[in-house]
């Protein structure tokens, strides 16, 4: 008994610990599908904004002569509440267009510029995400960048990936541990077993001559 408590709980811990990682693996999985479909979503409103940006440029306006990219981007950010700001900036890095107005013909940050290109970018910083797109003139050529910039979610506490790791090795750790013991059990599993078939047989011879004295004797004939 004392043998199958010890090859027991280390099965027991090892489990624990395997249910532990998959809520963690689960739960950092969960909160990244999260934050590609928020992405995702914010991307379809840059899109639409990009094509009725390029709805002028397709007309022979320059970007900074666009007649309703401004009043675009204001109201794009007053229908979505989580949205920070809306700008759109030339090749030049300097900005044309911006929710916050102040920001007008000021130059853009330098990491918006170094990412900025023909592809969707992203630049993230502590508190805050920006996304941007290529606007393209009539002959495909990029013209300047729209961006959105928005609160960083919410995501997993940063311990989460740490616990994952320690939960594998301590479960790593439980399952060699327990191999020994399960070989010892199986090895010993022979002599318990053949000890077992000694107890019963003397137990029945026991109860066979019990059972012969309690017998009444014999009568003798006279």
């Amino acid at each position: 008994m004392a043998l199958a408590a010890e090859v027991s709980w280390p099965g027991c811990v090892a489990l624990v610990l395997v249910a532990l990682l998959t809520y963690a693996c689960a739960l950092h999985t969960l909160d990244r599908e999260r934050t590609r479909l928020r992405e995702a979503r914010w991307q379809d409103v840059l899109i639409g904004l990009r094509q009725q940006i390029e709805a002028d440029l397709a007309l022979g306006f320059d970007l900074e002569d666009s007649q309703r990219a401004e009043r675009l981007l204001e109201v794009s950010l007053h229908e979505n509440d989580e949205l920070q700001e809306l700008s759109v900036f030339d090749l030049r890095g300097q900005t044309l267009f911006d929710t916050d107005r102040s920001a007008i013909g000021e130059p853009v940050r330098e990491a918006w510029r170094a990412a900025a290109g023909n592809e969707t970018w992203r630049v993230a910083s502590e508190d805050a995400v920006a996304i941007g797109l290529p606007l393209h003139g009539p002959l495909g050529v990029v013209a300047g960048q729209i961006t959105l910039t928005q609160s960083a979610p919410a995501s997993a506490p940063a311990w989460i990936p740490v616990l994952s790791a320690t939960l594998a090795l301590a479960g790593i750790a439980c399952l060699l541990a327990l191999l020994p013991l399960a070989r010892l059990s199986r090895a010993l599993e022979p002599s318990r077993c053949a000890a077992g078939h000694r107890l019963d047989d003397a137990e029945e011879r026991v109860a066979q001559v019990d059972a012969a004295l309690r017998a009444d004797p014999p009568v003798p004939m006279p």
